[in-house]
């Protein structure tokens, strides 16, 4: 017998060792010691396949996320006949490369993917990715003043998380102050943005609903 390929044990049970046909003989030994019987059987041990997928950016920010998945899954002998992907969201894929993976809420995810051989045999491999919470604010009002007066914006923080800020009042300026008062030099509407960012680098941006204006 080939111990390489697999072994077999008193009872008669063999254990599979590596890939490949062994030829496997089980003798039976009488109290004499002479061989009163023996069966030789040819035996296959199938490949498992090796699944392994890579993610290279697995922080990512709530806009524009979109991970990248590597498949580098492999088998030795014989082909991988099913790729089943899970992205941990209720969605899946059978693509045996999907290019990307996005996902519309933040959290953690685990993503997983499974494998099966043309002979039956399986394996899987998972990763888990996090996409960063958005920030969550909206501005709350668009002032409308006379020359001269200063304009108080104001925002909607809604819980939302951030290590810094913004505003962006349409004529150059700006402030990083939470609620701040602007005194614009010339009438006219002005389009108005906050700028915010939540750590992990990922900046979020609120437009006005409409301009401020100066009369």
């Amino acid at each position: 017998s080939d111990i390489s390929i697999a072994t077999i044990n008193s009872n008669g049970v063999i254990t599979p060792v590596s890939a490949g046909t062994a030829t496997i003989t089980y003798t039976v030994t009488g109290t004499g010691g002479c061989t009163d019987a023996f069966d030789t059987r040819d035996v296959t041990v199938n490949p498992t396949p090796v699944a392994k997928f890579d993610i290279p950016a697995k922080i990512q920010c709530f806009s524009g996320n979109a991970f990248q998945l590597n498949n580098q899954s492999s088998i030795s002998q014989g082909k991988i006949k099913n790729y089943a992907w899970n992205f941990g969201d209720g969605n899946t894929s059978t693509l045996q490369n999907p290019s990307s993976k996005s996902y519309s809420k933040q959290g953690n995810y685990l993503i997983e993917l499974k494998l099966e051989s043309d002979s039956a045999c399986f394996a899987s491999d998972t990763n888990r990715v996090f996409v960063t919470p958005k920030a969550n604010i909206q501005i709350a009002n668009t002032p409308n003043v006379c020359l001269n007066d200063s304009s108080v914006f104001k925002a909607n923080y809604n819980g939302g998380k951030f290590i810094s800020l913004r505003w962006e009042f349409g004529d150059a300026n700006s402030s990083t102050t939470t609620s701040p008062k602007h005194l614009y030099a010339k009438a006219g509407s002005y389009p108005v943005r906050l700028i915010t960012s939540s750590g992990q680098n990922c900046i979020d941006t609120t437009l006005a609903a409409s301009n401020a204006l100066v009369w």
